[in-house]
């Protein structure tokens, strides 16, 4: 797994967080035994591929790369959305309003091709380094997309320092396994992953995280039923 902070960070040489401890939590119910490894998003996928009994946790979906892994089951939605300095920006209706504005993006596949989609200048930004928040929060971008993680929305003086606009999309993360994984142990990975990493078992490692509210809120909205995207309208 790539450090994803809050849900996945590393002390030393061990990963934990709220998505290691659940999904740690729910193989074992399974009877299965979990080794946890920190590799970096584009080294992941070529490790999972190339190496059998490999499995990749909070990975995005890529149509193109489903052609050399399986994706095994959902665990996570990730919400996008537009985020301004508190009273800098105006009301934004749609993509084609950010034309003119200098843009900060969180480096997602599906918000790359939207953003390009709609002909607009931005620098992609990742997620593990909060380099997102602290272009915005320096005036250095007008705006950055990013998502709703707890440990971004705590930095640059809190949540009064900045507004959300608009929220955009939702993605998902997924598990991803080697292609040749024996089928019993597909089945038992999709049969731990029926509520992503929002399972009624796994409340105590969110709450011991400090994220007991987010938890309630993502399995209250997630459990309901397929996530829906809400896009803001794209014009030719």
């Amino acid at each position: 797994a790539d450090i994803f902070p809050p849900f996945i960070r590393q002390e030393g040489q061990q990963l934990t967080g709220p998505w290691i401890q659940s999904f740690a939590w729910l193989t074992q119910a399974q009877g299965m035994g979990v080794h946890f490894h920190p590799i970096e998003q584009p080294q992941l996928l070529q490790q999972v591929q190339s190496q059998p009994g490999s499995c990749g946790l909070g990975v995005a979906y890529s149509a193109g790369a489903s052609e050399t892994v399986r994706y095994v089951g959902r665990i996570a939605p990730i919400t996008l959305s537009l985020y301004a300095r508190r009273h800098t920006m105006p009301h934004i209706d749609q993509l084609a309003d950010l034309h003119g504005y200098r843009i900060a993006a969180v480096n997602e596949a599906e918000l790359v091709r939207r953003l390009d989609q709609a002909g607009l200048n931005y620098q992609t930004v990742e997620y593990r380094d909060g380099r997102g928040m602290t272009l915005l929060m320096s005036g250095q971008v007008d705006v950055l997309i990013s998502d709703l993680s707890p440990s971004r929305l705590a930095l640059a003086g809190g949540e009064r320092a900045f507004v959300r606009l608009a929220t955009l999309l939702q993605v998902e993360r997924w598990l991803v396994c080697n292609t040749v994984m024996p089928v019993p142990a597909l089945n038992r990975l999709r049969s731990a992953l029926r509520e992503g990493m929002f399972a009624s078992e796994t409340a105590p490692f969110w709450a011991r995280a400090g994220l007991q509210d987010y938890y309630r809120q993502v399995r209250a909205l997630w459990m309901e039923g397929p996530p829906t995207t809400v896009r803001l309208a794209v014009h030719p």
